[in-house]
C-alpha cells in the first residue's frame, strides 16, 4: 500500500506529540527503583572498565561498552545504566516516521502510536540491558536497508551483533519469515537493488559501503574506541551464551512467555486479526510477510529450552504493524450515519467498563465458581450484547458498523494498555508480578543503604568510609554498595583474613565467627514470584490489581559491635569475670 497522497493535519506534531509520550514513559524516574540483578552485572562490568580492576565484557558487549561510555560522561547511577536502552525504546517509536511512503502515513502514525505505549516495550525500554538495544537496532537496520542506505545498514549491522544473544533470536525468527516466503513465493520488495547489469557497479560500491560500515562500527564498539581489545572476544561469549539456550532450559515455561505476549496487547492483537484479513483481502505483500514474521518470531521464542520472556519481544513488531493496518484502515472508512457509529462505539466503551469493573469486583484468592458465577454470567451478557449490537449494526450500516467497532475497541482496550504501561512505569516499577521484568526484584534498598551510612558516619564521619563483606552473591548488591570504601564478595581465600566493620549475610546464617562482636538486623532485600506456572493462582485479580503471590528474600546487616555507642569489640565471654559483692567486700 502506498500511503504518499494521505493528508494528515498537523502530522509532524502528531508524530512530536507521540515521541514526547514516548520518551517521559521512558525516562521519567528512570533510576528511582534499584537495579535488578539483570541490570546490574552490566553496570558492574561498565564500571570495572572506567575502573582498574581486570576489565571483563560478557554476552551483552555494547550494552557494557555504551554504559561505561555514559558513566564517563554523566556518573554511575541508576539512570544512566538504564539510559542507553530508553534512548533505544524511543529510537522505535521514531522510525514509523520513515515508513510512510510503503505502509502509508495514518498507518504509520497509528504505529508509532502503539509502539510508544505497549507494555512490553516500556519495560524493556526502562531495563538496563540488550533486549530493547537488540530489538531497536535490527528494526533501524531494517529501514536503512529498505531505503538502500547501505553504509548506514552497515553501521547498524555491526552494532547490532553486539547487541546480545536477543540479537541472535531475532536473526533465527526473521531469516525462518524469510526462507517461508521465498518458499510460498511471496514477493519481497524491500530488497535494496535490483539485478542486473546497469545496477551491477552501484551495487558493488554498497556492498563494499556496508562491510566497511559494518566492520568500523564492529570493531569501535566493540572495544570503546579501540581502548579494550577484549572486547572482540565478547562476541564468542554472546555465541555461547545464545548456543546454550538450545541445551540449558531456563525454567521458563513457554505458557508463561506466551502469556507474557498474550495479556499486554489485547488490543494489538483484536486489530491485528482486522490487519491479517486486509492483508490477504488486497494481497498485501508486506503485510503477509508481517503475518510470517509474527509467526516465526514467536515460534522461535517458544521453542528455545532456554527461553526467556525477552525473546517474544521480536513478534511484537510484525504484530503493531498488522494492528496499525486494520485500524488505519477501520477508520478511514466513509461513514454517513456518524451518529450511530458513535453510539455503537460507546455502547462498547460502557460494555468494556461494565465487564473490567466486575472483574475488579471477583473475590481475592482461589474463588470457586459458586462464588464467582454470577459476576461471570455478567461479563458473558456484556459480550452477547456487544456481539448482537454488532451483526445488527453491520445489517444497518456495514461502514458505521466497522468504524464504530474499531474506535470502541480501541478507545476501551488503549486505556487497558496505557494502564499497564502507566503501571510498569510510574505506579508499578521494579514489580516481580510484572511478567515482563526480571526477578528477584529489589525492594528496599533505601533502608539498608541508610543503616551502612549511619554507622559509617558514626565510626569515621563520612557515610561512605565502612569496610563490608559480602557473604551472599548478588549483583543487585554489589551495585548498590559501590559507594563504600571496601566491599569484598563472597569469595575464597578473603573471608578468613579479614574483620570487616559490617557483613551481609542471608537470613537464618549464623552470626560471623570469630573473636569479634557483632549485632546484627535483618531486612527486606527483594521479592521473586511465588506461583508455578503460567501465570499465579487469581488469574484475574493479577491481570486487573497485579495481585500474585510473592516470595521474600532478607538479608541481616552485621554491625562491629565498637559501631555503637558503648559498644566494644570484644564478646562477653572473653571478658574478665566480675567478682560477686561478698568478694569486693573482703580485704
Amino acid at each position: 500500500m502506498q500511503g504518499s497522497d494521505e493528508r494528515i493535519p498537523y502530522e509532524r506534531g502528531l508524530y512530536a506529540l507521540v515521541l514526547g509520550a514516548a520518551l517521559f514513559l521512558r525516562l521519567y524516574h528512570l533510576g528511582a527503583a534499584p537495579l535488578s540483578d539483570f541490570e546490574a552485572r552490566i553496570a558492574l562490568q561498565a564500571r570495572d572498565l572506567l575502573g582498574d580492576a581486570p576489565p571483563f565484557i560478557g554476552a551483552q558487549p555494547l550494552a557494557v561498552t555504551g554504559t561505561a561510555a555514559l558513566f564517563f560522561l554523566f556518573g554511575d547511577t541508576n539512570f544512566t545504566a538504564r539510559l542507553l536502552s530508553a534512548l533505544g525504546g524511543s529510537l522505535l517509536v521514531f522510525l514509523p516516521y520513515l515508513w510512510r511512503r510503503t505502509q502509508g502515513k495514518r498507518t504509520a502514525l497509528l504505529l508509532a502510536a502503539g509502539l510508544a505505549f505497549a507494555p512490553a516495550l516500556v519495560s524493556l525500554s526502562r531495563l538496563g540491558g540488550g533486549p530493547m538495544l537488540a530489538l531497536a537496532l535490527g528494526a533501524a537496520l531494517l529501514t536503512a536497508w529498505n531505503r538502500s542506505a547501505m553504509l548506514s545498514a552497515g553501521v547498524l549491522f555491526g552494532l547490532f551483533l553486539l547487541s546480545g544473544p536477543w540479537a541472535l533470536t531475532g536473526v533465527l525468527g526473521f531469516g525462518l519469515a524469510l526462507g517461508a516466503a521465498r518458499w510460498g513465493g511471496l514477493p519481497l520488495g524491500w530488497l535494496p537493488f535490483p539485478r542486473g547489469a546497469q545496477a551491477a557497479s552501484k551495487e558493488a560500491r554498497s556492498w563494499r559501503g556496508f562491510s566497511w560500515g559494518a566492520g568500523g562500527a564492529f570493531l569501535l564498539g566493540a572495544t570503546l574506541f579501540l581502548r579494550f581489545p577484549q572486547g572482540i572476544g565478547a562476541f564468542g561469549e554472546m555465541l555461547s551464551a545464545w548456543g546454550a539456550a538450545f541445551f540449558q532450559p531456563t525454567g521458563v515455561s513457554f505458557l508463561r512467555v506466551l502469556s507474557a505476549w498474550t495479556f499486554y496487547h489485547l488490543l494489538a492483537l483484536v486489530m491485528g486479526l482486522a490487519g491479517v484479513f486486509l492483508a490477504w483481502r488486497e494481497n498485501l505483500a508486506w503485510g503477509r510477510f508481517a503475518l510470517l514474521w509474527t509467526l516465526t518470531a514467536l515460534l522461535a521464542a517458544l521453542l528455545l529450552p532456554g527461553r526467556t520472556v525477552f525473546d517474544a519481544a521480536w513478534a511484537l513488531l510484525p504484530l503493531y504493524l498488522l494492528a496499525a493496518l486494520g485500524l488505519s484502515r477501520a477508520l478511514s472508512l466513509p461513514v454517513r450515519d456518524k451518529v450511530s457509529a458513535g453510539l455503537f462505539a460507546l455502547l462498547l466503551v460502557v460494555l468494556t467498563t461494565l465487564i473490567w469493573l466486575t472483574l475488579a469486583e471477583m473475590p481475592a484468592g482461589e474463588p470457586s465458581l459458586a462464588e464467582t458465577w454470577s459476576r461471570w454470567a455478567l461479563v458473558a451478557g456484556a459480550l452477547l450484547i456487544a456481539l448482537v449490537g454488532g451483526v445488527l449494526a453491520l445489517g444497518w450500516e456495514r461502514n458505521a458498523a466497522l468504524w464504530g467497532g474499531a474506535a470502541g475497541t480501541t478507545l476501551a482496550l488503549g486505556l487497558v494498555m496505557l494502564s499497564q504501561a502507566w503501571g510498569m512505569a510510574v505506579a508499578r516499577p521494579n514489580n516481580p508480578a510484572e511478567l515482563w521484568y526480571p526477578s528477584p526484584a529489589p525492594v528496599r534498598t533505601d533502608l539498608l543503604l541508610d543503616t551502612l551510612g549511619d554507622a559509617a558516619e558514626w565510626h569515621a564521619g563520612r557515610r561512605d568510609a565502612l569496610s563490608i563483606r559480602l557473604d551472599v552473591e548478588s549483583p543487585a548488591l554489589q551495585w548498590a554498595l559501590r559507594r563504600f570504601d571496601l566491599v569484598l564478595p563472597a569469595e575464597a581465600g578473603v573471608l578468613a583474613e579479614t574483620v570487616p566493620l559490617a557483613v551481609i549475610a542471608p537470613e537464618g546464617a549464623p552470626a560471623p565467627a570469630g573473636d569479634v562482636l557483632y549485632r546484627g538486623q535483618d531486612f527486606l532485600w527483594s521479592r521473586d514470584v511465588g506461583w508455578e506456572g503460567a501465570l499465579p493462582p487469581a488469574a484475574v485479580r493479577w491481570f486487573v490489581f497485579r495481585e500474585a503471590p510473592l516470595q521474600n528474600e532478607r538479608l541481616v546487616v552485621w554491625l562491629r559491635g565498637d559501631l555503637f555507642p558503648g559498644g566494644s569489640v570484644l564478646p562477653p565471654a572473653s571478658e574478665p569475670p566480675v567478682s560477686s559483692p561478698e568478694e569486693q567486700m573482703l580485704p
